[in-house]
């Protein structure tokens, strides 16, 4: 995701891009599962189900199947 993400976004805006698709998760991040969807149904550049999955793999979830999108982005917002 973080190829997708423009350098003129702020780490609001992206998080704010995140919560959209927070649903049931806690405040603050997003079900992997709802995560696999929504990069397969929006955008103009969807995904497969295969390079979703695969994506989506490579972020840590909790327990429950939850991603922190706020350590994400703060994570990938400091790498650039």
């Amino acid at each position: 995701m973080s190829r997708k993400v423009s350098a003129t976004y702020t780490a609001p805006q992206v998080k704010q891009a995140f919560k959209v698709f927070e649903g049931t998760a806690p405040n603050g991040c997003v079900k992997a599962d709802g995560l696999i969807r929504a990069l397969c149904t929006y955008g103009t550049e969807k995904l497969s189900l295969e390079q979703a999955t695969d994506l989506v793999s490579q972020l840590e979830t909790d327990a429950n199947g939850n991603i922190n999108y706020n350590e994400y982005v703060n994570m990938m917002m400091m790498s650039t």
